[in-house]
């Protein structure tokens, strides 16, 4: 999708202000000629009605001048015609700008002639050599039409235009005094020229305009597109859950708002995958311990289905034969077999009891603070008979200073948990080590013995409920439940326990809180 749509803003707006270049020129060469015929026409007009008042305010005000502005109007490429009507009817030109003769003495006549004759203009006297000349050029009775149309009025003026073969011309007929008159003219071909030659100047302006303001608009347009590409990278990133790049913030106004609003995303979106990502985690863990408990749960109901059934078999059938044996002793023999598999039944119970209860924290801590070294002499003490009968040489290295704070009753079955469960695969005639010491602020407590080591397999697992290693069903006796129950009660003391193979044998071992007491105490 990326690939698609790449670049194309960046070609939209090259194309949008190459466009709009391009209509430009189109617009320009299309209909610039005519725009600026009429342009440069208005101008010329007003130049005209310029150049005409000029000479009007000359006539009236300062003869002596009027060469001097009629020179000055000549000079913009205007034809000055300066005319009388005669009494009969007829028009003379007085002056003509084609007739002027630059080396006459104009100027001097001008000074002798006076400027205070009002009936004989001075400029008459300039050109005496225009006196009885036919009127050059116009027609007369076209003319006369047109002075018809002065109202006589002050500064009139009257602005006409002319069409002919050599391309018309355009003319302000004005009066000077009663039958006198006034006309300024410029070719058309004049203006048309000046207008289609600003016309082409401006196509070559226009041209050169059109190719620098396409290269530039392609660059600008390939900056103000870059942030927008960069998002658009970044976005599809995300989209594919690549959380690794952000958008640059530097650009102003919206893109900077909108790379801020897509960086707020990715980090919200990132920090949520990662809940997620954990707390799925958390689910497959729980989940896989819950299937493993289960399989335990299940393989744990038929063992312990199973030595249900063989105590409760020998109860029920020595229950039977007791009730038809007539010899006394037997009796005796029978019954005591009884109240033996009695108590197996009964003791099971129990620590199933005592295990759900602390796993379903139903059992609280009642903590107090006692010396770990006497409850350990207590428990070799209690366990004494048990040592003797495999002829187990014990050990203690025990230090009387270590004070623990947690529940009595609790770490003593623990303990001896963990003692009968070494007495119990300790090799004939082997060695018990009960040892308490100091590790930091912690008291660790170990009991090892000699016999066979464990399966590696095994170590990982050893205290988790209802978990039995094969070795343990040898005698029968073992329902993989006091392991169990230490590693509940160590937990509900926030502690560490474990076990490890050791040269000769095995060693488990768990971790008090130490308590450190004043030497008074």
């Amino acid at each position: 999708m990326s690939g698609r749509f790449k670049g194309s803003i960046h070609r939209e707006l090259f194309g949008l202000f190459l466009a709009v270049l391009a209509l430009h020129s189109l617009v320009l060469l299309a209909v610039g000629s005519r725009l600026f015929h009429r342009f440069y026409v208005n101008g010329k007009v007003s130049e005209l009605k310029s150049a005409a008042k000029m000479i009007q305010r000359a006539y009236r005000d300062k003869p002596e001048e009027l060469f001097e502005v009629v020179d000055r109007v000549e000079d913009r490429n205007t034809i000055v015609t300066l005319f009388s009507l005669e009494e009969d009817g007829s028009l003379t030109a007085d002056y003509y700008t084609r007739f002027h003769d630059p080396g006459s003495r104009h100027r001097e006549d001008a000074s002798e002639s006076g400027a205070g004759k009002r009936e004989m203009p001075p400029f008459v006297q300039f050109f005496r050599e225009l006196e009885g000349r036919p009127f050059p050029y116009l027609d007369e009775q076209e003319l006369h039409r047109e002075i018809g149309r002065l109202s006589g009025e002050r500064g009139e003026l009257l602005i006409l235009q002319d069409e002919d073969a050599f391309g018309g011309r355009l003319r302000i007929l004005g009066a000077l005094e009663e039958g006198r008159y006034l006309q300024v003219d410029t070719p058309l071909d004049y203006i048309r020229s000046i207008a289609d030659q600003a016309v082409r100047y401006t196509s070559y302006l226009s041209a050169a305009v059109l190719l620098a303001g396409a290269l530039g608009i392609y660059l600008l347009s390939g900056r103000i597109t870059r942030p927008i590409r960069r998002m658009q990278s970044v976005a599809g990133k995300i989209a594919r859950l690549d959380f690794s790049e952000r958008c640059d913030t530097r650009p102003r106004g919206e893109l900077g708002a909108l790379g801020e609003s897509i960086n707020h995303m990715a980090s919200q979106l990132q920090a949520n995958i990662e809940q997620l990502v954990a707390a799925n985690a958390v689910l497959q863990s729980d989940l896989e311990r819950q299937q493993q408990t289960d399989r335990m749960r299940r393989k744990f109901i038929a063992d312990v289905s199973h030595d249900f059934k063989t105590p409760l078999t020998l109860i029920v059938s020595y229950a039977e034969a007791l009730g038809e044996e007539p010899d006394a002793r037997q009796r005796e023999e029978f019954a005591g077999i009884i109240i033996e598999e009695g108590n197996k039944l009964s003791r099971m119970v129990g620590s199933l009891l005592r295990l759900s209860q602390l796993e379903c924290g139903m059992q609280k801590l009642e903590a107090s603070l006692f010396c770990i070294s006497e409850l350990l002499e207590g428990v070799v003490s209690a366990h004494r008979i048990l040592a003797g009968k495999k002829g187990l040489r014990v050990e203690t290295r025990l230090e009387s200073s270590l004070v623990v704070e947690a529940d009595y009753q609790k770490i003593e079955q623990a303990a001896g948990n963990l003692y009968e469960n070494a007495v119990k695969y300790a090799s004939e005639g082997g060695r018990i080590l009960v040892s308490a010491q100091p590790e930091g602020e912690s008291c660790k407590i170990v009991i090892e013995n000699d016999g066979e080591s464990l399966a590696e397999e095994d170590l990982p697992h050893l205290f988790e409920s209802f978990y039995r290693a094969d070795r343990s069903r040898r005698d029968g006796q073992s329902y993989g439940l006091g392991l169990a129950i230490v590693k509940a009660i160590v937990d509900l003391h926030g502690e560490r326990c474990g076990c490890e193979n050791r040269p000769g044998g095995a060693r488990f071992w768990f971790t008090l809180r130490q308590v450190q007491m004043e030497e008074d105490l």
